[in-house]
Protein backbone atom coordinates (compact mmCIF):
# COMPACT_ATOMS: atom_id res chain seq x y z
CA UNK A 1 0.00 0.00 0.00
CA UNK A 2 2.93 2.26 1.05
CA UNK A 3 4.55 2.19 -2.52
CA UNK A 4 1.37 2.44 -4.59
CA UNK A 5 0.79 5.85 -2.60
CA UNK A 6 4.36 6.59 -3.12
CA UNK A 7 4.06 5.98 -6.40
CA UNK A 8 0.71 8.25 -7.34
CA UNK A 9 2.05 10.85 -5.15
CA UNK A 10 5.69 10.73 -7.36
CA UNK A 11 3.78 10.48 -10.51
CA UNK A 12 1.65 13.71 -9.66
CA UNK A 13 4.48 15.43 -9.11
CA UNK A 14 6.36 14.95 -12.56
CA UNK A 15 4.00 14.04 -15.32
CA UNK A 16 6.32 14.98 -17.89
CA UNK A 17 8.86 12.21 -16.89
CA UNK A 18 6.64 9.61 -17.28
CA UNK A 19 5.91 9.87 -21.00
CA UNK A 20 8.66 8.52 -23.32
CA UNK A 21 9.28 7.19 -26.96
CA UNK A 22 9.90 4.38 -28.47
CA UNK A 23 13.12 6.12 -29.95
CA UNK A 24 14.14 7.26 -26.24
CA UNK A 25 14.63 3.73 -24.93
CA UNK A 26 16.42 2.37 -27.95
CA UNK A 27 19.02 5.61 -27.61
CA UNK A 28 19.95 4.22 -24.12
CA UNK A 29 18.67 0.59 -24.57
CA UNK A 30 22.60 0.84 -25.96
CA UNK A 31 24.26 1.35 -22.85
CA UNK A 32 21.68 -1.02 -20.30
CA UNK A 33 21.30 -5.20 -20.02
CA UNK A 34 18.94 -7.07 -18.26
CA UNK A 35 20.43 -10.99 -17.62
CA UNK A 36 18.20 -13.30 -18.96
CA UNK A 37 19.61 -15.49 -16.51
CA UNK A 38 19.67 -15.79 -12.93
CA UNK A 39 22.50 -15.65 -10.37
CA UNK A 40 22.49 -17.52 -7.90
CA UNK A 41 19.97 -16.47 -5.85
CA UNK A 42 17.63 -16.53 -8.41
CA UNK A 43 18.58 -12.57 -9.31
CA UNK A 44 18.35 -10.46 -12.29
CA UNK A 45 21.00 -8.62 -12.80
CA UNK A 46 21.30 -5.15 -14.68
CA UNK A 47 24.16 -4.18 -15.69
CA UNK A 48 24.67 -0.15 -16.82
CA UNK A 49 27.52 0.66 -19.02
CA UNK A 50 27.34 4.19 -20.50
CA UNK A 51 30.31 4.06 -22.60
CA UNK A 52 28.18 1.66 -24.60
CA UNK A 53 25.64 4.41 -25.53
CA UNK A 54 27.64 7.49 -25.79
CA UNK A 55 27.67 7.39 -29.72
CA UNK A 56 24.04 7.03 -29.87
CA UNK A 57 23.18 9.81 -27.16
CA UNK A 58 24.82 12.56 -28.99
CA UNK A 59 24.07 16.56 -27.82
CA UNK A 60 22.06 16.94 -31.22
CA UNK A 61 19.75 13.93 -29.51
CA UNK A 62 19.51 15.03 -26.15
CA UNK A 63 18.53 18.82 -27.49
CA UNK A 64 15.57 17.13 -29.49
CA UNK A 65 14.70 15.05 -26.57
CA UNK A 66 15.24 17.10 -23.07
CA UNK A 67 14.68 14.67 -19.67
CA UNK A 68 15.13 11.74 -22.21
CA UNK A 69 17.96 10.25 -19.36
CA UNK A 70 14.94 10.91 -16.57
CA UNK A 71 12.67 9.34 -18.48
CA UNK A 72 14.20 6.33 -18.90
CA UNK A 73 15.39 5.51 -15.47
CA UNK A 74 11.91 6.22 -14.65
CA UNK A 75 10.28 4.12 -17.63
CA UNK A 76 13.47 1.23 -17.20
CA UNK A 77 12.28 1.24 -13.36
CA UNK A 78 8.41 0.10 -13.63
CA UNK A 79 9.48 -2.24 -16.40
CA UNK A 80 11.71 -4.06 -13.92
CA UNK A 81 9.07 -4.14 -11.38
CA UNK A 82 6.83 -6.06 -13.10
CA UNK A 83 9.31 -8.77 -13.61
CA UNK A 84 8.23 -11.50 -11.41
CA UNK A 85 11.21 -12.43 -10.86
CA UNK A 86 12.65 -9.21 -9.72
CA UNK A 87 9.38 -9.45 -7.56
CA UNK A 88 10.09 -12.47 -5.71
CA UNK A 89 14.42 -11.84 -5.64
CA UNK A 90 15.17 -8.54 -6.27
CA UNK A 91 18.08 -7.45 -8.24
CA UNK A 92 21.68 -6.52 -8.28
CA UNK A 93 22.80 -3.83 -10.24
CA UNK A 94 25.97 -3.44 -12.00
CA UNK A 95 27.60 -0.13 -13.30
CA UNK A 96 30.78 0.39 -14.99
CA UNK A 97 31.54 3.44 -15.94
CA UNK A 98 34.89 1.71 -18.19
CA UNK A 99 36.46 3.28 -21.10
CA UNK A 100 35.03 7.10 -19.66
CA UNK A 101 37.35 9.43 -19.98
CA UNK A 102 36.73 12.57 -17.49
CA UNK A 103 34.55 14.59 -20.56
CA UNK A 104 32.74 11.28 -21.30
CA UNK A 105 31.89 11.88 -17.58
CA UNK A 106 31.02 15.19 -17.47
CA UNK A 107 28.60 14.81 -19.92
CA UNK A 108 27.03 11.96 -18.41
CA UNK A 109 26.49 14.07 -15.49
CA UNK A 110 25.24 17.04 -17.31
CA UNK A 111 22.35 14.61 -18.79
CA UNK A 112 19.94 14.89 -15.71
CA UNK A 113 20.11 17.89 -12.61
CA UNK A 114 21.39 16.41 -9.17
CA UNK A 115 17.65 16.84 -8.09
CA UNK A 116 16.72 14.31 -11.34
CA UNK A 117 19.70 11.70 -10.10
CA UNK A 118 18.14 11.73 -6.54
CA UNK A 119 14.52 11.55 -7.41
CA UNK A 120 15.42 8.93 -9.46
CA UNK A 121 17.09 6.91 -7.04
CA UNK A 122 13.89 7.70 -4.69
CA UNK A 123 11.25 6.07 -7.44
CA UNK A 124 13.29 3.13 -7.61
CA UNK A 125 14.07 2.89 -4.21
CA UNK A 126 10.38 4.12 -2.87
CA UNK A 127 7.56 3.46 -5.45
CA UNK A 128 8.82 0.44 -7.78
CA UNK A 129 8.25 -2.00 -5.20
CA UNK A 130 11.48 -4.16 -5.61
CA UNK A 131 14.38 -4.88 -3.60
CA UNK A 132 18.29 -3.58 -4.87
CA UNK A 133 20.16 -6.64 -3.49
CA UNK A 134 23.34 -5.07 -3.92
CA UNK A 135 25.23 -2.32 -6.14
CA UNK A 136 28.67 -2.92 -7.51
CA UNK A 137 29.91 0.15 -9.17
CA UNK A 138 33.26 0.02 -11.09
CA UNK A 139 35.93 2.78 -12.63
CA UNK A 140 33.31 5.25 -10.44
CA UNK A 141 34.11 8.78 -11.80
CA UNK A 142 34.69 11.57 -9.58
CA UNK A 143 30.93 12.92 -9.86
CA UNK A 144 29.19 9.95 -8.38
CA UNK A 145 30.52 10.61 -4.98
CA UNK A 146 27.95 13.85 -4.95
CA UNK A 147 25.55 12.01 -6.66
CA UNK A 148 25.48 9.65 -4.07
CA UNK A 149 25.67 11.89 -0.87
CA UNK A 150 23.03 13.73 -1.99
CA UNK A 151 20.67 10.27 -2.78
CA UNK A 152 21.83 8.40 0.25
CA UNK A 153 20.05 10.98 2.28
CA UNK A 154 16.85 9.81 1.19
CA UNK A 155 18.34 6.05 1.40
CA UNK A 156 17.38 3.50 4.34
CA UNK A 157 21.09 2.60 6.30
CA UNK A 158 20.02 -1.37 4.84
CA UNK A 159 20.30 0.16 0.95
CA UNK A 160 23.47 2.30 2.01
CA UNK A 161 25.25 -0.95 3.03
CA UNK A 162 24.83 -2.64 -0.21
CA UNK A 163 26.51 -0.43 -2.09
CA UNK A 164 30.02 -1.29 -3.07
CA UNK A 165 32.40 1.17 -4.81
CA UNK A 166 34.88 -1.64 -6.55
CA UNK A 167 37.44 0.49 -8.50
CA UNK A 168 38.59 -1.73 -11.16
CA UNK A 169 38.66 -5.24 -9.96
CA UNK A 170 35.97 -7.07 -11.51
CA UNK A 171 36.52 -10.64 -10.09
CA UNK A 172 34.60 -9.56 -6.77
CA UNK A 173 31.63 -10.14 -9.10
CA UNK A 174 31.81 -13.25 -7.87
CA UNK A 175 31.61 -13.35 -4.34
CA UNK A 176 28.52 -10.78 -4.68
CA UNK A 177 26.41 -12.65 -7.30
CA UNK A 178 27.85 -16.30 -6.73
CA UNK A 179 28.49 -16.98 -10.39
CA UNK A 180 29.31 -14.68 -13.32
CA UNK A 181 28.03 -17.02 -15.92
CA UNK A 182 25.53 -14.71 -17.28
CA UNK A 183 27.52 -11.64 -17.20
CA UNK A 184 29.18 -10.34 -19.96
CA UNK A 185 32.85 -10.82 -20.16
CA UNK A 186 33.46 -6.80 -20.62
CA UNK A 187 32.72 -6.85 -17.17
CA UNK A 188 34.37 -10.19 -15.88
CA UNK A 189 32.26 -12.45 -16.61
CA UNK A 190 32.10 -15.41 -18.16
CA UNK A 191 29.17 -14.37 -20.63
CA UNK A 192 30.34 -14.31 -24.24
CA UNK A 193 27.50 -12.42 -25.69
CA UNK A 194 28.21 -8.84 -26.33
CA UNK A 195 26.79 -6.29 -24.27
CA UNK A 196 23.87 -4.82 -26.68
CA UNK A 197 22.83 -8.12 -27.08
CA UNK A 198 19.56 -7.46 -25.04
CA UNK A 199 16.74 -9.79 -25.35
CA UNK A 200 14.65 -8.86 -22.10
CA UNK A 201 14.96 -4.82 -22.41
CA UNK A 202 14.13 -5.50 -26.33
CA UNK A 203 10.45 -7.38 -25.09
CA UNK A 204 9.92 -4.78 -22.65
CA UNK A 205 10.40 -2.24 -24.88
CA UNK A 206 8.23 -4.34 -27.66
CA UNK A 207 5.27 -4.87 -25.13
CA UNK A 208 5.31 -1.23 -23.90
CA UNK A 209 5.60 0.12 -27.22
CA UNK A 210 3.25 -2.89 -29.27
CA UNK A 211 5.77 -2.59 -32.37
CA UNK A 212 9.35 -4.60 -32.83
CA UNK A 213 12.25 -2.95 -31.60
CA UNK A 214 14.88 -1.43 -34.65
CA UNK A 215 16.98 -4.21 -35.08
CA UNK A 216 20.22 -1.88 -34.70
CA UNK A 217 20.09 -2.38 -31.06
CA UNK A 218 18.17 -5.93 -30.68
CA UNK A 219 19.19 -9.25 -31.84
Amino acid sequence: VTVVSNYVKFRKSHPEWFSISQEEVEAFMTMTKVSNGLDAHLRRTVMIVPAAGLNVVTDSFLSEHPLTLTKFRIWFFEQLSWDPYVQLAGIVVIVSFQHMSFWDSARLYQMSSLYEHVECVRFATECSGFRVKALAVFEEPMFFGMVWSAASLFLSEAFKSRLRLCGNNYAILEKLIGNTDHIPACLGGKDSDDLLQNNWITQACDKAFNVPVASSVST
